[in-house]
């Protein structure tokens, strides 16, 4: 409930700040042909719904959180989904991120999840190779109000443009390898890049470090702006 009032109140803001920097027709533009707005793709399982997830990661997480090149070469875990129709998956989770990669910064840093195995077609990670795992940093508790802000922006994009990456919530136990729960988090996915660019007629290249200001659509580059601000 909180989260949710959270996002609401934080969208109408970003709604009007955008408004009023783009103008009304910058959010929901009316098809110029008179047909209806073609409808994007749907997105794959897990960001279908926005349910918070249960789950559970097992793996030997002293060496993620130690940094160094035993946590960057990635240890093999297992993530389990918990509910009505169970389901677990070998993955490889590995640090990732730039400064939150740093122990001193985040002693639980965000973590790359990547499955062994293809996900069968009828489980929640069908279609699912790598994502993003956004995790507390620290145990402190205002620490899961960031990780709710942070998602919160996220959620808030969808609402101005399709081209914004799906993420979903979920509680997190976290167990290490002799079996014992180390801690429980919320946390959230981030629906993978290639994907998101597929849902949008897109497609993800590598950019150099530097775009000419000429090359990017300022009113994407507006959104871009907001979102980052958030």
């Amino acid at each position: 409930m909180i989260a949710k009032r959270m996002i609401s109140a934080t969208a109408a803001v970003a709604l009007l700040m955008l408004g009023l920097v783009l103008g009304p027709a910058a959010v929901g533009k009316e098809p110029k042909d008179g047909k209806p707005a073609k409808q994007e793709p749907a997105p794959k399982p897990l960001f279908a719904s926005t349910e918070v997830l249960r789950i559970t990661i097992t793996a030997p997480f002293s060496t993620l959180t130690q940094g160094g090149a035993k946590a960057e070469a990635g240890v093999a875990g297992t993530l389990s989904t918990q509910g009505a129709n169970p389901e677990s998956h070998a993955v490889t989770l590995a640090p990732r991120g730039i400064k939150r990669r740093d122990p001193e910064i985040c002693p639980f840093p965000p973590l790359w999840v990547s499955f062994a195995e293809k996900p069968a077609k009828n489980t929640l990670f069908k279609g699912q190779k790598r994502l993003k795992l956004v995790t507390h940093c620290r145990p402190a508790a205002k620490f899961q109000q960031h990780v709710l802000l942070e998602y919160a922006a996220y959620r808030i994009n969808t609402l101005l443009t399709p081209a914004s990456f799906q993420a979903r919530l979920a509680m997190i136990d976290y167990v290490n390898e002799k079996g014992e729960r180390i801690t429980t988090r919320l946390g959230f996915f981030i629906e993978d890049a290639d994907d998101m660019a597929k849902r949008n007629g897109l497609h993800e290249i590598n950019a150099p470090n530097r775009v000419a200001s000429a090359q990017i659509i300022p009113q994407e580059a507006v959104r871009y702006a907001l979102f980052q601000m958030m």
